[in-house]
């Protein structure tokens, strides 16, 4: 933009700029991010395509975190093994706090003790109900009505933090 401060155009809300809403990607297409532009210099181990699949999510914003991280670190050795992506976890997350924070800062009350139940308890397929919810508070001795739980639950569905998989069950996004 050019010209003084008094002579630029009145701000927009964030609400009238378009933006793109990107979905999660499928293992597929985290291959394809991680792979693709590297393909003939960096080669990955299949499971490690997998296992940033899973710690992502398929979050576009993440799978990038880990590509650009393992980049820098395995150019050298051309290659990229699982003991590569437990090392750069830690620095995925530091730059994923911002994001992490975000989504903590805006979650009610309820949403707050769901994220924190559910990360809990997820079991192996990532899946979790309402009523696997409330019987693991009320196990800590919190006492959370089940409809609130389905309503925080709804509250980080609608957020994008969780997707709702039919009836009562959930996982987290991705």
């Amino acid at each position: 933009i050019e010209g003084l401060p008094a002579e630029s155009p009145p701000r927009i809300g964030l609400a009238e700029v378009p933006y793109i809403d990107l979905e999660p990607l499928r293992e597929d297409e985290t291959e394809s991010i991680l792979a693709g532009p590297v393909r003939g210099v960096l080669s990955y181990d299949y499971e490690v395509i997998r296992r940033i699949h899973r710690l992502t999510g398929g979050n576009p914003f993440f799978v990038q975190l880990f590509g650009h991280i393992l980049f820098d670190r395995r150019i050298e050795s051309g290659w990229v093994g699982l003991p590569d992506v437990d090392q750069a976890q830690e620095q995925v997350i530091a730059f994923g706090a911002p994001q992490f924070e975000s989504t903590w800062d805006n979650a009610s009350p309820a949403g707050r003790i769901i994220l924190c139940a559910f990360a809990g308890i997820v079991g192996h397929y990532g899946i979790s109900s309402a009523r696997d919810i409330a019987s693991t508070l009320e196990e800590h001795g919190i006492q959370m009505p089940l409809a609130d739980v389905e309503q925080g639950l709804s509250e980080l569905a609608a957020q994008r933090v969780l997707d709702r998989l039919g009836g009562e069950t959930y996982r987290f996004s991705g």
